[in-house]
């Protein structure tokens, strides 16, 4: 497997659609903000139709759901242990804000727009004392540790084809063995426990984000 694009790709137009453009089929280092824009069928997309239809997926696509304290605190474990430098830009963290008076919610207005324009994730102080707690219980732990430390691509994104359509995917992690390729994926969940983990798998759809 080659290592990521680190510069900005050339773009190409889709196929049948010359307005479209997307990056060229390969591995490349895009943040998450261009990764999101890149208008293409991902895995978290398309898992609406196992049990949906496309009229499902239009309405999720043209109705975004606000981003949800999970969703904020998942973000910041994947960066703290997959790019800790990138915490700084992309997080703004606040206290507590009461969006039931005229201060919280003029405070809130400012926050949320702020984030609009720098594509940074807004997280509260006690989310990120959450979300540290278990940063350090990765990190702890001996065999999550060695497939971190033994990552040779971090936070990539792959461009290609399925069914001989274009398609996205996003990579926590790669190890690049002689002849094979390890993907390494990291999870926030309620429980740890393994049953109750299992179940939260076929809850989300992992088995689909796994195939593709």
């Amino acid at each position: 497997m080659k290592p990521p694009q680190r510069t900005n790709p050339l773009r190409r137009p889709v196929k049948g659609n010359d307005n479209a453009m997307i990056p060229p089929t390969g591995i490349h280092s895009i943040p998450d903000r261009e990764y999101f824009a890149i208008d293409l069928p991902s895995s978290s997309q398309t898992k609406t139709l196992i049990h949906g239809t496309n009229a499902h997926l239009a309405y999720e696509r043209e109705n975004p759901r606000e981003e949800t304290d999970a969703f904020a605190i998942g973000a910041w474990v994947h960066a703290r242990l997959l790019a800790p430098a990138t915490v700084e830009d992309a997080f703004i963290v606040t206290g507590k804000i009461d969006r039931r008076t005229t201060d919280g919610r003029a405070e809130y207005a400012s926050i949320t727009k702020r984030a609009s324009l720098t594509g940074a994730r807004i997280i509260t102080s006690e989310q990120v004392a959450e979300a540290e707690r278990m940063v350090t219980a990765v990190r702890e732990n001996t065999d999550a540790a060695r497939l971190l430390n033994t990552l040779t691509m971090r936070e990539i994104t792959v461009i290609g084809d399925i069914g001989g359509k274009p398609a996205k995917a996003k990579l926590d992690g790669v190890i690049a063995l002689a002849g094979a390729s390890i993907i390494v994926d990291i999870k926030t969940t309620q429980s740890a426990d393994p049953r109750e983990f299992a179940k939260s798998a076929a809850t989300f759809g992992y088995y689909h984000q796994a195939a593709w």
